[in-house]
């Protein structure tokens, strides 16, 4: 995590990073695109083949790209009717998205230049835009809900099959404001795990399907209605309960994983929760956020099972 001072140590440079951290966003990017210019100069067209098949973020993905498009646009047109809005992301966000909220390392995080980085979850996007129209609405009686699907990038290294640098996830988000009782928080909660089943369900119609839901901080009204729409749905799907009351910090009232077993091998297909997210961006402390995901990939490859 400090292999940075060696560099400083080398350069006789001590505080080079805390330097450099304390310009301003445009100087910063003036003095790294210079650098990556000279880098650049040093780069051999021939070593380019290798640099692609070599790096793990840079090499081609093995799913099969018209696959990925139709359960793209399958998934997008479920949400679509769930009362989600569709949107397009961009392949940048601005820097901090995730680890400003969320608790994230920013050492996961691919950074870029002009203050931003390369999205990891799109569901922090998703956040910001909430946040953006939250905002504009002093009635706070809107819900905003969005969806998006995006190839993303995460730092860290995968070791279990089927798990790359670069993947494609639909994301999809629910903001609203407290109507007492974490009416909002059951609504929005059952309304995300829904979406996803259906969708699931039509792809996997020979997949034994279960609910895990983990309970953590929600009042007995929230778990009541939760379990009570859910409870509707035990001839689709078992709806197993965890109680974890204990700290956890990313989704601290109650978390969702839809798990589909497909010959003998269990997959877990998506999964979310309500997060605090908006209060921190907006702020305020009354706005209700929801969030889940489902790896498209993933599904692709359960698929081929």
């Amino acid at each position: 995590m400090d292999f940075y001072k060696n560099i400083e140590k080398r350069l006789e440079q001590p505080g080079l990073v805390e330097k450099l951290a304390g310009l301003s966003g445009s100087e910063l990017n003036s003095l790294l695109m210079e650098v990556f210019r000279l880098q650049s100069e040093q780069v051999k067209a021939p070593a380019l083949v290798a640099q692609l098949i070599n790096n793990r973020f840079t090499m081609p993905a093995s799913i099969d790209p018209l696959r990925l498009r139709e359960l793209e646009i399958e998934y997008l047109t479920a949400c679509k009717n769930a009362g989600f809005e569709p949107v397009q992301l961009g392949p940048l966000a601005p820097l901090g998205s995730c680890s400003a909220t969320a608790p994230v390392s920013q050492l996961t995080i691919m950074p870029a230049l002009r203050n931003t980085e390369v999205v990891s979850d799109i569901t922090n996007i998703l956040a910001i835009l909430i946040s953006r129209d939250a905002r504009s609405n002093p009635e706070k009686t809107e819900v905003i809900r969005y969806a998006a699907t995006q190839r993303q990038v995460r730092g860290q290294a995968f070791d279990r099959p089927g798990f790359s640098a670069h993947f494609s996830i639909i994301g999809m988000a629910t903001g609203g404001w407290d109507q007492g009782d974490q009416t909002f928080e059951s609504e929005a909660f059952t309304n995300h795990v829904m979406t996803h089943l259906h969708l699931l369900q039509s792809r996997f119609a020979n997949g034994k399907f279960s609910i895990n839901l983990y309970w953590r901080n929600a009042n007995e009204t929230m778990r009541n209605k939760v379990l009570s729409t859910l409870g509707a749905l035990s001839s689709r799907a078992e709806v197993v309960q965890h109680h974890d009351d204990g700290a956890f910090s990313y989704y601290p009232l109650v978390q969702f994983k839809i798990m589909v077993e497909l010959a003998g091998h269990t997959w877990e297909l998506a999964d979310g929760g309500l997060v605090p997210w908006t209060q921190v961006i907006i702020p305020n402390r009354k706005h209700r956020l929801m969030i889940s995901g489902a790896g498209l990939d993933m599904i692709l490859h359960a698929d081929k099972s």
